[in-house]
Order: C-alpha cells, then structure tokens, then sequence
C-alpha cells in the first residue's frame, strides 16, 4: 500500500514539475489584436482593438493606481477605452497627421473588452501607417497584432516595444 501511496505522490509530483512551467509561460505571453477594416458602403475605415480584461484592468490598476474593474465598472471601460485612444493612431502617409479617430464604442465579451473606433476613409487608403504601442510600458515583451483587410486583401503587422510607426499595404 506504501509503494501504491508512494507512485500516486510520485507521478503527481512530476506531472506538477512538467505542467507548471507552461501554465507560467502561457500567463506571460501579452499579446492584443487589432483589425482595421475599409467599409467602402460606409466610406469609413472600422477599427476593432481586442484585449484580454485581466490585462486591462492589471494596466489600469499599474499605469493609472485605480482599482480596476472592467466587466462591471462603466468608469473603468471608458477610462480604458480613453488609453486605448492614446496608445493607437493611424496616418494616411509617413509624412501626414495622424487621423481624428472617433470612439464609436466598446463592450465586454467573454474574457475580452473591445473598444470600437472609426475614421472617414482617406483618399489614397492602400497604405496605411500605424502605431500601436498599448501595455508595452507596462510589459516590455507585449505584442500588438494589427491587421489591415480591404475585401479579401490582409496585411499584418506585430508591433514589438520599440516600434513606432509601421506601414500596411494593401495590393490591388
């Protein structure tokens, strides 16, 4: 009964060992998603920003020293949907200015808070230079996914702690 005892603790042990490094992996790996995309009916250019809430409410309780709570708290959705303002811009070129984007909304899904954002759609709009710099003050190592879609034309660009500006290009 002892040997029994002994390989239950044993096994449990090591699957502890060999399950417990990934599940610490899995938690550090920051990323958010952001999809940009032309609505040609509407003339506008629609933009959704996907984060995790556990990191957004971890962000505003660090960068801002709030008690952060996103799924019930209206205060803190749009405290966090104004960072998100902050931390995303879009230019038509290198050398314009960045667009006035309008928060058109936000809501919490699951275990994501989306905040919505749109801008008339600028005359030449197959490039597109943006930035994209949320968490990375926070988490040096965070990666912000955006991606670009004209009909069935997708550019993606991940954006690391140094990246400023990068360019979407879209082909015809």
């Amino acid at each position: 009964m002892k040997r029994i005892i002994h390989s239950i603790c044993v096994g449990f042990l090591l699957m502890s060992a060999i399950l417990a490094p990934n599940t610490v992996l899995a938690h550090q790996q920051k990323e958010a998603y952001t999809t940009i995309l032309v609505n040609e009916r509407t003339g506008n250019l629609e933009i959704a920003h996907r984060f995790s809430i556990h990191d957004a409410e971890h962000v505003l309780k660090q960068h801002f020293g709030i008690k952060a709570d996103i799924i019930s708290s209206s205060d803190t959705q749009e405290r966090f949907a104004q960072y998100v303002r902050l931390h995303f811009a879009i230019k038509a070129s290198e050398i314009d200015n960045e667009m006035a984007l309008l928060t058109v909304g936000h809501e919490v899904e699951g275990k994501y808070f989306w905040v919505y954002q749109e801008v008339k759609l600028p005359q030449k709009h197959d490039v597109l230079w943006v930035k994209m710099n949320a968490f990375q003050e926070v988490w040096p190592k965070q990666t912000n996914h955006v991606n670009f879609e004209k009909g069935r034309n997708i550019r993606s660009a991940r954006f690391k702690k140094d990246d400023e500006w990068l360019a979407l290009e879209l082909k015809k």
